[in-house]
């Protein structure tokens, strides 16, 4: 009888874990796109050559590429502030650690920034929900 509980503990453990390699796999594949999407943008290269790209690597319909796409364009977000926020908060899916460090960053903005200030925090997250 011990061996059958040690044997569903062992499996349960190794289901989590499996699981939850599969989670971070699934985040590390998100961040890859959207590394590789934002090195092509910074080397100049056109929107239609970089759909090209990431469907070479990633299976994903063109309409998905092209709304990463707007993403990277416009949030300026380094890539090390991206994964170190992600790091720091697990349950984020890549779009929602986006929005949350874009706000952060308009954040810093308006406190640096008393022109900036006079924008309205309802306008910017107006501009911030009509992302994808």
């Amino acid at each position: 009888m011990g061996e059958g509980i040690v044997k569903f503990l062992q499996d349960t453990c190794n289901e989590v874990r499996n699981k939850h390699d599969f989670e971070i796999m699934m985040r590390e594949q998100e961040l890859g796109i959207h590394i590789l999407i934002k090195a092509l943008i910074f080397n100049k290269i056109k929107d239609e050559r970089i759909i090209q790209t990431v469907q070479k690597y990633y299976d994903l319909k063109r309409s998905e590429v092209e709304i990463k796409i707007q993403y990277v364009k416009n949030v300026d977000i380094k890539v090390d502030e991206l994964v170190q926020f992600m790091n720091e908060n697990l349950d984020f899916t890549i779009e929602e650690a986006w929005k949350w460090v874009w706000v952060n960053k308009i954040d810093e903005k308006i406190n640096d920034n008393k022109s900036f200030s006079q924008l309205s925090s309802k306008a910017l997250w107006e501009q911030l929900n009509k992302w994808p």
